[in-house]
């Protein structure tokens, strides 16, 4: 009688057919062996039954599986999206919970010491981190202008709706508005910031979220009525400063790294950015 002691097991006999075995959360490594395989190597990867039907399954039967899943996933969009929205407005939904999922940690730490979850924004826009920044320099009563206001993401206006009370929120803007802005804001003002005519010390705070790489750039696209100059990012930083005065606060946020100019919007890199301080 043969003895049974070399036969491999068979979760190593069926490599390429993890899934139907897999239960999330377990780390597997990109070969598909699961964790107590004698034969897997030290690295491994998290990864979702989703994930290892698209990536690591390849027999026949799991490939036919795999394709009713993907039949039946996209029916169910189909079916959802007159209540969910389009995947716009799935990814608006997914960023404000992330937002909401860090605040609490980072509220008690301050915008000088933010503390983010594990994992936080993976995946994600940069949006996820500018609306948490946005929120912590925030406090109640205080006199807020949001700079770029016109066509700001929903998850910002949920953002929005979401201060605690008293808000005295002002949005200024090249473009007419996108959506109904009394909910939101006291007032909203169709200005150019880089010089607008409001008097010194009118705010305590300022938001520029992922607005000041628009300036002078293209603005066909929100606006028929602009200006263009590399000159304006600069001076829309002096207006802003004169307009939060010595004892308020700008809060700026841009694209980041390595320059590049894409006609509507620029990528700062860290000369460009010193140059408009």
């Amino acid at each position: 009688m043969a003895s049974q002691k070399n036969v491999p097991p068979p979760w190593h006999r069926q490599l390429h057919c993890v899934c139907v075995q897999y239960r999330p959360g377990v780390a597997v490594d990109p070969q598909g062996r699961l964790p107590h395989d004698p034969m897997a190597g030290a690295g491994t990867i998290e990864a979702s039954p989703t994930e290892i039907l698209d990536g690591l399954c390849h027999c026949p039967r799991h490939r036919e599986r795999k394709g009713m899943i993907r039949m039946i996933g996209a029916w169910t969009r189909r079916l959802l999206r007159p209540v969910l929205g389009g995947p716009d407005a799935s990814l608006q939904r997914m960023i404000f919970r992330a937002y909401r999922r860090a605040l609490p940690i980072s509220l008690e730490q301050g915008l000088e010491n933010p503390v983010l979850p594990p994992g936080y924004a993976r995946r994600l826009p940069e949006r996820v981190v500018e609306l948490l920044l946005a929120r912590l320099s925030y406090a109640p009563g205080k006199k807020v202008l949001d700079v770029g206001h016109a066509y700001i993401m929903e998850c910002h206006r949920k953002l929005l709706a979401s201060l605690p009370e008293p808000r005295h929120l002002t949005g200024v803007d090249i473009a007419e508005p996108t959506y109904d802005t009394r909910p939101l804001y006291e007032r909203s003002l169709k200005s150019d910031i880089t010089g607008t005519k409001l008097p010194d010390n009118s705010f305590d705070l300022i938001w520029c979220v992922s607005t000041l790489e628009h300036l002078g750039m293209d603005n066909s696209g929100y606006t028929a009525s602009f200006a263009t100059g590399s000159h304006m990012a600069a001076q829309a930083i002096r207006e802003m400063v004169r307009l939060a005065g010595p004892g308020g606060h700008v809060l700026i946020s841009v694209p980041f790294g390595k320059f590049e100019d894409h006609g509507w919007f620029i990528n700062l890199d860290w000369e460009r950015w010193q140059s408009l301080l």
